[in-house]
Parts: structure tokens; sequence; C-alpha cells
């Protein structure tokens, strides 16, 4: 095979991976509630025949999103298991490594993102509170304007 006809293969492959990959990140938002509700099952059960009264508690605040993650990268692995050419566990594990190194460095752009967010925010507050007692004169506005 060409050089070319490789170039053209990885780049089917690539984009018919970024479609499985859309396609799976809608499907896993969409199946993560059923997944808790079916892992929650029993705790429902247990407050249905027992008088006492058992409850879902996670033990952080963060616990929701780890659980979230790992729902996650099992659907990863499991889509890396369905897509991968060939049988053997290697290749499977060759095409779910770069997955999930792509998952992880999307959410840690997401969490930086939101961190700079913050810190915009924060300075802008702190600029409305701090120049909220002063007046400003009317020419001030006039002179940006005609600069």
């Amino acid at each position: 095979m060409a050089l070319k006809e490789h170039l053209k293969e990885a780049r089917n492959r690539l984009f018919k991976s970024a479609i499985a990959v859309v396609i799976c990140t809608v499907l896993g938002f969409l199946i993560y509630e059923p997944v808790l509700e079916a892992l929650s099952a029993p705790v429902v059960d247990i407050n249905e025949r027992v008088v006492r009264s058992a409850a879902l508690n996670f033990d952080t605040a963060g616990s929701p999103f780890d659980l979230m993650v790992q729902i996650s990268v099992f659907l990863v692995c499991l889509f890396a298991a369905m897509a991968a050419p060939g049988a053997d566990a290697m290749s499977m594990f060759y095409l779910a490594v770069p997955m999930l190194l792509l998952f992880f460095v999307a959410i840690g752009l997401c969490l930086l993102n939101d961190k700079r967010r913050a810190r915009r925010t924060a300075i802008r507050e702190a600029e409305i509170a701090a120049n909220a007692d002063k007046a400003s004169s009317l020419a001030e506005p006039l002179r940006a304007l005609t600069q």
C-alpha cells in the first residue's frame, strides 16, 4: 500500500472515530441516569422491604463526578473493544489508551477554563466593587468615545 493510501485510510479512520466519540459521549450522558438508577436499585429495594431507612450517599462533593468519569471510562473501553480492528486484547488496549488520554486532557482543559473564568469574574467584581462608590464625571465617557 502506498503512503497516500495509508494517509487516506488514517483520515477515514480518524473521521469515523471522531463521529463515534461524539455519539458515545452523547450516549454516555443519556445512559448515566439509568446506570445510576440500576446501581442504586438494591438500596431502593432495601427501603421497600425493610423498615429501616437506606439511602445512597456520596462521600465527597466530587463523588458523583467520579462516578460519571468511571462510567465514561467504561464506555470508552467498551467502544475500543468494539472498534479495534483485531480481536486481540492488545489492539483494544492500543485504541483505548489514546482515547482515555484525550478524554482526560479534555476534562483538564475544561477545568482550566473554569478556573480562568472564575479568576476573570473575581477581578471584574473587585473592579466593580472598588469603583462602585466613586462618582465619574460625564467627560470621561465622552473622551473615550472621541479617541
